[in-house]
């Protein structure tokens, strides 16, 4: 289950360049889901999503 801790600390790094305030951020193992919690005002969370999104392809397992 180490790959959730890594794909949630290069995802809260994106969004974080993104200049985007991470709220909160939970990574389940059980199910490796990952929720991200961003503040909803303006065009935040198509930012957070396009983030999410743009990393998606450059996570590279080792």
């Amino acid at each position: 289950m180490w790959r959730v801790q890594q794909i949630v600390s290069k995802t809260s790094a994106k969004i974080g360049e993104s200049g985007l305030n991470i709220l909160n951020i939970d990574a389940q193992e059980e199910t490796s889901r990952i929720i991200v919690v961003v503040e909803d005002s303006g065009n935040n969370i198509e930012k957070a999503i396009s983030a999410i999104h743009e990393e998606r392809s450059n996570i590279k397992f080792i």
